[in-house]
């Protein structure tokens, strides 16, 4: 009530320093342990090797990061500066890879202007660069200013350290800047991007749950004893249904249980 009322609050300084809040008890408490760095992620493609031609195989990779990609002046968009800024077009895919592998949790587009900006995109993930897993796909997208960054998040049980990220770009024509946030693997160690493929279908007899008897299911499948309507059996994603689906099923229920 007294300042709804009017009140002048005067703050006076004298010229030597005051002890006020300067004790040890007064400073506030540490979010992490004393004499420890708390893990954080950062834009493991800043200022990162650009190689300006598209991802053929991972033997041409040199780097434990890399980019591969055909749009012009390409390093530009991974120099750190919002304010430099490339022509893209409709297609245009960049592919980011590397000796190690990468865990993305965020991808980061900034703009050039709003009306140049592309509309939408897919990011895809591989370990072999021909078996591809969709982590996100939008469109639709709308940039609230120039150079302005903006974040898709992808959904945390779809993350883990693979060794391929793809991004296709849908529309636009110029771009300011691209970021993977994340971290990078240990070379040689890569998780299996279709066992976190939330669209691949594992719950073959439609119990509700994903068990041991899908696997039996899978395999009276194989053997043409039973189908189910509606259910794609190829676990895998390698076009038809084998025993490698069985092992691929057997792979996600122990990696399932473990978790």
């Amino acid at each position: 009530e007294m300042l709804t009322n009017g009140v002048n609050i005067v703050y006076e300084m004298g010229d030597t320093p005051s002890s006020f809040g300067a004790s040890d008890d007064a400073k506030p408490s540490s979010l992490s342990a004393v004499g420890t760095l708390e893990g954080f992620e950062k834009d493991v493609c800043d200022k990162v090797t650009v190689t300006n031609s598209a991802y053929t195989a991972q033997s041409s990779v040199t780097k434990d990061t890399q980019i591969f990609t055909t749009i012009s002046n390409a390093s530009k968009l991974f120099d750190g500066n919002s304010l430099t800024d490339t022509t893209v077009a409709n297609g245009a895919q960049i592919v980011m890879t590397g000796r190690k592998p990468t865990k993305v949790s965020t991808l980061t587009l900034t703009s050039k202007a709003t009306s140049s900006a592309p509309t939408g995109f897919t990011l895809e993930v591989s370990n072999d660069g021909e078996n591809w897993v969709t982590m996100l796909t939008k469109s639709d997208i709308s940039f609230l200013t120039g150079r302005f960054v903006m974040p898709f998040v992808i959904p945390e049980e779809q993350r883990g350290f693979y060794q391929i990220y793809r991004v296709t770009l849908t529309g636009g024509s110029a771009l300011a800047e691209v970021e993977f946030i994340g971290e990078k693997g240990t070379e040689g160690q890569t998780d299996d991007p279709i066992a976190r493929d939330p669209s691949v279908d594992r719950d073959l007899n439609r119990d509700g749950v994903v068990n041991i008897s899908d696997v039996s299911t899978l395999l009276n499948i194989l053997a043409g004893v039973s189908a189910i309507p509606g259910v794609n059996a190829d676990v895998d994603r390698n076009g038809s249904v084998t025993i490698g689906d069985v092992s691929r099923l057997i792979d996600y229920l122990i990696n399932h249980v473990n978790a």
